[in-house]
């Protein structure tokens, strides 16, 4: 910010960088910036005029009101309203987890199912309609959406092409994560061992028949596998998700099967939102015996059809991190430490959210077992982090002797984290004076330090909206004359 001399002060002692979590600013204005990151460990960030520096000072602490000749003195005790507890709650917790997937496809209207429940499902099952051809396709006489409302969309027939397109976009290349045991009686993931997650449950519309538990009722896929590793910006480094399993080796050797250890190589894209992994490849496990199959597919079009022990769904398990929900209350999992300050105060609770905080529970497995070869957490560096902010926080509450001293003449004044405001009256007939306050603020006239800190965010919120709409109306002007939005640019050309 073009500060020649600049302190760090009173910020408290990190051993390790590494312990707080990192911060990416995005077009922020730095005096905000800088103000927001010590605010949290109870600092502020003070300009000196006489000596023309910028001092970082922690709240409540520095030096004393000047032991000289003063007019007028007013002390006071300053009593914050106290709360008995504060708490930190971080970010959703990060698990790695191993899912075992189930081959679903899309419905004409949009809904998602297992294969099996699919409207145009062949009546002999999917063996007998192989990828990419898909014979023998079930088109339903009527609409199975009919009697589905869906406000200003009509849905009508689809005819046999479009239902093997539709098949041919998602029929084995598109999977979802259930909570299949893979290594047990029940679904087991490393943190998450003494939640009982139910795996089955009946459904009505299948003649009582059990079917899995979608896992989207208490898992959210996250982007990748998130280590406990950090790069060298001090960012968590994200590995890509990954998927092994058995499965036709494809071009490679399109006859035999992978063994489960093996990994997928062809690309794969997951939708977190409705957990699902869909594949550039079909994906479905052939029967070792039935090289028959080869002849019949060589043949060109054929009437009999593929025997159903001789293809199906591929056993796939995805290894990706993701957040958990509660079985009872249904909330996502978060960081949650806790500080007791003490028997003064109210009984309520102030509630710190930091969002860069996020716990991270890494695990490795092995493919044969599915079993747990290796388990890591961040736990250490969470709660480095979170007392920091329990610290900052509890220094508010602190007693504090405050007072405001009235001196004759003109005194240089070296503001901290005790000195926070000094006025000088000069001119009106009378001799200047210097008022000092001391963890106090004497002019009434002028907002407080927090209302001032207060209006700061707040403008910087219109601010950016009014951007955001000043913006749009010129993408919208751009539109209406017929322009391209590409070459709008704003401020000064």
């Amino acid at each position: 910010m073009g500060e020649p001399v600049f302190e760090i002060g009173d910020l408290p002692g990190i051993n390790n960088d590494q312990d707080l979590p990192a911060v990416d600013w995005v077009w922020a204005n730095p005096a905000q910036a800088l103000a927001e990151l010590v605010e949290p460990f109870g600092c502020r960030v003070v300009w000196r005029p006489f000596s023309d520096d910028v001092v970082i000072r922690q709240v409540g602490f520095g030096a004393d009101l000047p032991d000289i000749d003063y007019e007028s003195f007013t002390p006071a005790i300053d009593l914050p309203e106290r709360p008995s507890r504060l708490a930190v709650v971080g970010a959703e917790t990060a698990y790695t987890c191993a899912f075992a997937l189930e081959a679903v496809g899309q419905e004409p209207w949009g809904e998602i199912k297992p294969i099996n429940e699919l409207s145009y499902k062949p009546a002999a099952g999917w063996s007998v309609s192989p990828p990419p051809y898909f014979w023998n396709l079930t088109v339903p006489d009527a609409n199975p959406a009919l009697g589905i409302f869906f406000p200003g969309i009509k849905i009508s027939t689809l005819t046999p092409d479009e239902y093997r397109n539709l098949a041919k976009s998602c029929v084995f290349r598109m999977y979802r994560i259930t909570m299949l045991p893979l290594n047990g009686p029940k679904f087991l993931e490393p943190g998450l061992e003494h939640v009982d997650f139910p795996a089955f449950e009946r459904v009505a519309g299948l003649g009582g028949a059990m079917r899995s538990v979608e896992a989207l009722r208490y898992f959210k896929l996250l982007d990748g596998i998130l280590t406990t590793r950090r790069d060298d910006l001090g960012q968590t480094i994200v590995d890509p998700p990954r998927v092994h399993g058995v499965f036709n080796r494809g071009a490679a050797n399109y006859w035999t099967n992978t063994n489960k250890r093996e990994s997928v190589t062809e690309g794969f894209s997951i939708d977190a939102e409705r957990g699902l992994v869909t594949f550039n490849r079909y994906m479905f496990r052939l029967n070792p015996t039935a090289n028959a199959i080869l002849a019949e597919l060589a043949g060109g079009l054929v009437s009999n059809g593929v025997a159903a022990e001789k293809i199906d769904a591929a056993e796939l398990v995805l290894v990706c991190s993701c957040s958990v929900r509660d079985i009872t209350t249904h909330q996502f999992d978060r960081v949650q430490r806790l500080r007791d300050i003490g028997p003064l105060g109210l009984t309520w609770e102030r509630i710190i959210h930091r969002e860069d905080i996020r716990l991270v529970k890494y695990a490795e497995f092995d493919p044969n077992t599915w079993q747990v070869t290796a388990r890591e957490d961040n736990g250490g560096e969470v709660d480095t982090a979170a007392n920091f902010y329990l610290d900052g926080a509890e220094k508010e509450y602190a007693m504090i002797g405050t007072a405001t001293r009235k001196y004759p003449g003109i005194l240089p004044v070296h503001p901290d984290g005790a000195l926070q405001q000094f006025t000088f009256e000069v001119g009106g007939g009378g001799p200047p004076t210097t008022t000092i306050s001391r963890n106090s603020e004497h002019a009434n006239w002028m907002p407080s330090y927090k209302a001032q800190r207060g209006g700061q965010r707040l403008k910087i919120v219109v601010d950016m909206a009014s951007q955001m709409s000043g913006w749009q109306a010129l993408v919208q002007a751009a539109k209406n004359s017929g322009g391209s939005t590409s070459t709008l640019r704003r401020g000064p050309a």
